[in-house]
């Protein structure tokens, strides 16, 4: 089994919200449903970060890389920084057969070996991301509308 096995739509449901956030304008990365919301901007880089760690991090062993908020001011910034996380991922991933997808992925030296993430099967960690890619996807489009309903 291979990635495009696991999921044959993960690509076109990834480029979907890359496209969407490209067209993003910064009022729009900036607007904040209320006070304890947070901003368009904040969720996506929410999600990068969440892939960098899950895939980058725990699987491949990248050392750990969290994209700080002022250096993507717009949508086409944002844009590139999910397909350039999804790159890596696609690189760290879609070697992996039917047992690599099933292996545990143990982090060397973690101080806390019976953590969830760190008993995870990689094909588990993958399902995690889209689950995550999705979430994110729905609260962009979600956002859109709201702001759209207001004028």
């Amino acid at each position: 089994m291979k990635l495009a096995e696991l999921s044959p739509y993960w690509d076109e449901a990834h480029l979907e919200l890359v496209d969407m956030v490209r067209l993003l304008k910064e009022w729009q990365l900036d607007s904040n449903p209320g006070p304890t919301g947070r901003d368009l901007r904040e969720i996506l880089l929410d999600f990068v970060r969440a892939e960098r760690y899950w895939i980058g991090h725990l699987i491949a062993q990248y050392p750990e890389n969290r994209p700080r908020t002022e250096d993507f001011p717009d949508g086409p910034a944002l844009a590139e920084a999910l397909t350039a996380t999804r790159e890596i991922s696609r690189r760290v991933l879609e070697p992996l057969g039917f047992d690599g997808l099933r292996a545990v992925r143990t982090v060397p030296g973690d101080p806390q070996t019976n953590r969830h993430e760190t008993n995870m099967p990689i094909g588990g960690i993958f399902w995690h991301i889209l689950e995550l890619e999705l979430l994110c996807r729905g609260r962009v489009l979600q956002r859109l509308e709201d702001e759209k309903a207001r004028g």
